[in-house]
């Protein structure tokens, strides 16, 4: 077995890929997903539960499942500890990108800027082939 140093973030997801109920396997075409990463810095912890409330069942609608959602940090490199990082896969861009500019979400991601300095990205993930 790969030592943690030699195990790619990427890698640790499909390990639990199987666990989900939303199996995502990521573009048919290329095999890759696409992830949403969110640094949020909450200010507001009481209305931020109530956002995370309706958040959540609307990512699995979108064919999205979450990979991380706020793990304890044990290590990092830097000074950079955000307070709650968040990773959502997507089997395609095309998904991401309508969870994240959703009509539906939008009153919901409005409520996660107004409690939380937050910031967020749509972001490919690793493909092999292109090695």
């Amino acid at each position: 077995m790969p030592t943690i140093l030699e195990r790619s973030s990427f890698n640790l997801c499909q390990e639990h890929q199987s666990t989900n109920k939303h199996e995502n396997r990521g573009d048919p075409v290329t095999g890759m997903s696409v992830y949403v990463v969110v640094d949020n810095d909450v200010h507001n912890p009481v209305a931020y539960k109530k956002y995370l409330e309706l958040i959540t069942p609307t990512v699995g609608q979108y064919n999205g499942r979450y990979i991380i959602r706020a793990g304890e940090i044990t290590f990092a490199d830097t000074d950079w500890r955000p307070d709650r990082l968040v990773v959502i896969a997507f089997p395609t861009k095309a998904d991401a990108m309508r969870w994240v500019t959703a009509e539906d979400v939008k009153p919901i991601h409005n409520m996660r800027r107004a409690n939380a300095t937050s910031r967020l990205i749509v972001i490919e993930g690793f493909e092999e082939s292109k090695l």
